[in-house]
């Protein structure tokens, strides 16, 4: 839950960034990288509720699949 904790929040993070920046590029650069930190937030709570309804179930980064 750590993880998920530190993604969601970097992406209010970088939402206050954005609100506080008066650069529109910024702005929206900020903007992308809080959306982009929420979506990692979401896919890890997805990986850990897995891991809880299937304890067998390990997730491993280090793995690569041929193609």
């Amino acid at each position: 839950m750590d993880t998920v904790r530190n993604y969601n929040r970097l992406a209010l993070d970088y939402l206050n960034m954005a609100e506080r920046t008066h650069y529109p590029a910024t702005r929206e650069e900020m903007t992308r990288l809080a959306q982009l930190w929420a979506r990692l937030a979401d896919q890890a709570k997805q990986r850990e509720s897995a891991h809880q309804a299937d304890p067998q179930f390990h997730w491993d980064p280090e793995i690569h699949f041929p193609g």
